[in-house]
């Protein structure tokens, strides 16, 4: 697969996530659907936050790198790392829900999502 081929399928698999979330928030009621429509909020939003932050880490990156045979291990720490930035997002607008969000649980957060980061980070360090 090559990088434009990637980026093609990210945007186009982001763009509907997106747009699945958009329909849950116009046409899904959370008191009607319950538990289910909180899930779809969630999982659409995470989905598409994935893929945005995927985008931007992924197009930072190569902005920055001059030589075009190295780009293809940005692209698994740039899909890792948006995964990570949707938990930290998630997380902390599921704890603003509840009304339980304050800057030590945002700290905790942040810390442990740093600390799994450093573990992929030392991981691959080390394979290579």
């Amino acid at each position: 697969m090559t990088i434009r081929a990637y980026l093609f399928g990210m945007t186009l698999c982001t763009l509907i996530c997106l747009a699945a979330w958009s329909l849950v928030l116009v046409y899904i009621e959370p008191g009607v659907f319950g538990v289910l429509s909180f899930a779809l909020f969630y999982l659409t939003l995470f989905f598409g936050l994935v893929g945005i932050f995927t985008i931007i880490g992924f197009t930072a990156r190569a902005l920055r790198m001059h030589e075009d045979n190295r780009l293809f291990p940005l692209v698994s720490r740039s899909f890792r790392q948006g995964v990570l930035f949707s938990l930290i997002f998630l997380l902390s607008l599921g704890l603003q829900s509840m009304r339980m969000l304050n800057i030590i649980n945002i700290l905790v957060i942040v810390i442990v999502i740093s600390f799994i980061e450093v573990y992929f980070l030392h991981r691959y360090e080390r394979r290579f």
